[in-house]
Parts: C-alpha cells; sequence; structure tokens
C-alpha cells in the first residue's frame, strides 16, 4: 500500500480519460467478481474516495518527476471528475457510472442507488488486455484500493 505508483511503473502510465479509467474500473470489478456497487453506501463511499486519493498520489509522483505538466494534466482531470464533494458525496462517481450505461454499467431507475455491471467477465478481461502495462497496473491498485477499504468499512 505504501508504494508509489513510479515504484511500480517504469514510464509515466498514458492518462486514461475520466470516461476510460472508470470502464476499466468496471471492468477489473467484474473480473474480481463483483457484479454492482451502492456508490452511497459508506464503504463504497470510502473506497472510491481511496481512489481518487491514489490518483492524486499518481499526480504527485508524476510531478515528483518533473514529467511535463502536458502529461500530468489528463490525471488532473481525471481525479477532479471523480474527486468527492466537500461533504464527502459521491455524485461525481455517480455521474460517471451512470454515463457508462450501455457499456458496462445499468442504473433501472435514476431514483435507485444501485449501478449493476452489464460487462461480461470475458468481454472486462478482453477489454483490460487492452490496456497498457502501467495502464493495468493502476487499475488493478484502484480496484486493490477500493476492496480494502470498502472490507474495512463493512
Amino acid at each position: 500500500m505504501g508504494k508509489r505508483m513510479s515504484d511500480q511503473v517504469t514510464s509515466p502510465p498514458v492518462a486514461l480519460p475520466v470516461e476510460r479509467f472508470v470502464e476499466a474500473f468496471v471492468a477489473k470489478l467484474v473480473d474480481s467478481g463483483w457484479r454492482g456497487i451502492v456508490p452511497r453506501d459508506p464503504g463504497a463511499r470510502r473506497g472510491l474516495a481511496a481512489v481518487v486519493d491514489l490518483l492524486d498520489q499518481v499526480v504527485s509522483d508524476l510531478e515528483a518527476q518533473n514529467i511535463d505538466w502536458d502529461k500530468v494534466v489528463p490525471w488532473v482531470r481525471t481525479a477532479n471528475r471523480l474527486r468527492p464533494s466537500s461533504l464527502g458525496g459521491v455524485e461525481n462517481w455517480e455521474h460517471q457510472l451512470r454515463a457508462a450505461q450501455r457499456a458496462v454499467t445499468q442504473v433501472s431507475n435514476p431514483s435507485y442507488e444501485s449501478v449493476d455491471f452489464t460487462i461480461d467477465p470475458v468481454v472486462a478481461r478482453s477489454a483490460l488486455r487492452r490496456l497498457t502495462k502501467s495502464q493495468r497496473l493502476l487499475i488493478e491498485r484502484a480496484v486493490d484500493t477500493f476492496e480494502a477499504k470498502y472490507k474495512h468499512a463493512a
């Protein structure tokens, strides 16, 4: 958990736009056996906030390596588009998960709190294989971080 992203990746990872990050994150959750989440659940909220903290750490690591800002700023944008509200709400995550409908998620009714993952596990694994090695490592670490915080809250 104490490892920096730069300790695991030899070159700066190519940033994933928020839509691709969320799709890859959901694909890895599905690959790990998840079939959906309730973003407002206290454990899920802690886990989703921890994923944003991980993205912030990626930004810090890239800045510490003196990576050109034009390669850092896409990571800042992804983190900011998922960042919890000042009161700890996960509206940004909810928005992005709803936006992923038809691709990887389904929200049967906008007033429902549950987000079902509709991507088939075989398709999820295929999507993960299309990522670069450093992107896969980041997504794996994001899911590990989410699960650790989720379980800790239970």
